[in-house]
């Protein structure tokens, strides 16, 4: 899965098959209506910017008290979308880009407790206010934002200037050990991987997925063959299109299939029906 985090999936959705029912939405006459990926990116995005218009700040919490339904899903990628003006994702990603970037010796403190406390301070309050002031963010002030942004994350300030001081976790997993020819997990930044793109802006794959790929695999093997005395021939497979063996994807003829990388998100239309 080549995704910055679960947040881009609506959006990378999008992209790869727009026409593709990703959800089904239930209507007030109590039929159900298919709604497509680029409808769902377009309504997340409609959302994520309403949050930010109603006064949504950094450091703010989002409680919805409700049913597994779908408006629930929209609210719940709205609130960790990379949407253009949502500088959330880039506050509360921090901590974590710090503990990464100090576990590879990119960022120095005493403990990476200690960094992240310090990262997660910093980023509620002097990197909020100056993503909030946008383009007004200059000189000195910027220079000294972008010292500390440095610190916290490993990465160079070039790099970071030329973001525009906001790294999206895909950007952070191939920049932060380029300089070695290596890109760092997203499920897990302790694993790192070796890209065929060296020079590419984002990760061929996630090290740290195929990295605990097998363990996963062995683990159910064991129990399920072993403790259990399940006897079958078929391979196990931690990641498959389930959607569609499962004929999620093909309840409605004509439906477009999505990839099997997409397959979360009909995992997520199952839920909203129950």
């Amino acid at each position: 899965m080549r995704h910055g985090s679960l947040a881009d999936l609506p959006f990378d959705n999008a992209s790869a098959a727009p026409d593709a029912v990703v959800l089904s939405r239930k209507t007030a006459d109590g039929s159900w209506r298919d709604v497509t990926a680029r409808e769902f990116a377009a309504e997340v995005m409609a959302v994520a910017k309403g949050l930010i218009a109603e006064g949504l700040v950094p450091g703010d919490r989002i409680a919805v008290m409700a049913r597994t339904i779908y408006e629930w899903t929209v609210l719940d990628f709205a609130a960790g979308s990379d949407a253009a003006g949502n500088e959330l994702t880039f506050i509360t990603n921090l901590p974590s880009m710090a503990a990464a970037a100090h576990f590879h010796g990119k960022a120095q403190a005493g403990s990476v407790e200690q960094i992240v406390d310090e990262a997660r301070a910093w980023a509620l309050g002097p990197y909020a206010s100056a993503l909030l002031k946008g383009q007004k963010l200059q000189g000195e002030e910027r220079a000294a934002i972008r010292r500390q942004l440095a610190r916290f994350t490993g990465l160079n300030e070039t790099y970071l200037e030329q973001a525009d001081l906001r790294v999206t976790p895909d950007r952070f997993y191939k920049e932060l050990l380029r300089d070695r020819g290596l890109t760092v997990g997203r499920l897990d930044s302790r694993y790192t991987g070796v890209d065929y793109d060296s020079a590419g802006e984002s990760p061929d794959n996630d090290p740290s997925f195929y990295g605990i790929d097998a363990g996963y695999t062995a683990a159910i093997n064991s129990w399920a063959r072993g403790s259990l005395g399940f006897v079958t021939d078929r391979e196990y497979q931690s990641i498959a299109g389930l959607g569609r063996r499962l004929g999620l994807a093909d309840r409605r003829a004509g439906r477009q299939r999505l990839p099997q990388r997409h397959a979360l998100l009909w995992a997520r239309r199952c839920a909203s029906r129950c």
